[in-house]
């Protein structure tokens, strides 16, 4: 099974172009496989880090990642779901 991890923070290069995505993948995986929460849609992925805050150049820097336009937390989205993680399987008790 797999998890998305979340945007910490979104950086813009221009209005409508992310720079790059900060994520803390080991605190996403932890979540997963202690909590249970995996992030395997866009849905569950934006209810979870809305709050992300825009930094950089643009328009939109200072907004939160719900306040701005669905191409651009598409784009986000696709950036964090390129570094999906593995969780690891545990063991069913006999």
């Amino acid at each position: 099974m797999k998890t998305i991890p979340l945007a910490v923070d979104v950086e813009m290069a221009t209005h409508n172009d992310i720079y790059q995505v900060w994520i803390d993948s080991m605190f996403d995986k932890e979540r997963a496989e202690d909590d249970g929460l995996v992030i395997t849609a866009f849905h569950q992925w934006l209810d979870h880090c809305g709050d992300a805050r825009i930094k950089g150049y643009g328009i939109n820097s200072g907004r939160k990642l719900w306040q701005v336009s669905r191409e651009i937390q598409r784009q986000a989205f696709k950036i964090c779901k390129q570094y999906s993680m593995t969780l690891n399987q545990k063991e069913k008790e006999r």
